[in-house]
C-alpha cells in the first residue's frame, strides 16, 4: 500500500507478477493439463479491490486482481466447449481466527470452492463471485 505518486516500476511489476503474471502461468499450464485430460476447473482468487473497486494506495493490487477477473473470464469463454471452466472467487479480507475484523473466514472460502468443483459449480462458468461477509 503506497500513493501512486510513490509507487516505483519495480513495485508495480512485483506486485502484477506475483498476482497477475503467476496466475497466468498457473492457468495456462492447467488449461494445457486439462485440453489432455478432457477438462477440469480453475478457480482463481482475486478480492474486492479487482473486482469492484481498489481504495487508495492500491493501485498495482487493484490492478492486477482486476486482470486475474478478466484472464479467468476470457479462459472460461475460449475453452468451454472443451469441458474447462473457470471462475474467480472475491472475497474481501480473509480471516484465519482470532481476527476481529469483518471479512470472510477460510474455511468458508474453502467450502465455496469445493462447491465450485462440484457439478453444481459449472453453472458459474465464466463468473466472479464475491464473497464480502463478515465473520
Amino acid at each position: 500500500m503506497r500513493p501512486l505518486a510513490e509507487t516505483t516500476l519495480d513495485d508495480w511489476r512485483s506486485l502484477l507478477d506475483l498476482n497477475l503474471t503467476a496466475s497466468f502461468l498457473t492457468v495456462r499450464e492447467a488449461v494445457r493439463h486439462f485440453l489432455r485430460d478432457g477438462g477440469g476447473r480453475v478457480i482463481g482468487i482475486a478480492s474486492r479491490q479487482g473486482a469492484d473497486r481498489a481504495p487508495a494506495q492500491q493501485a498495482a493490487y487493484g490492478a492486477s486482481k482486476a486482470g486475474l477477473i478478466r484472464l479467468l473470464e476470457a479462459t472460461a469463454a475460449e475453452y468451454a466447449g472443451n469441458d474447462i471452466q473457470a471462475v474467480a472467487v472475491a472475497p474481501s479480507m480473509i480471516l484465519f481466527g482470532g481476527e476481529d475484523a469483518d471479512g470472510v473466514r477460510a474455511d468458508d472460502l474453502a467450502a465455496m470452492c469445493a462447491y465450485l468443483c462440484a457439478d453444481a459449480g459449472a453453472a458459474h462458468n465464466g463468473a466472479t463471485l464475491r464473497m464480502y461477509g463478515t465473520a
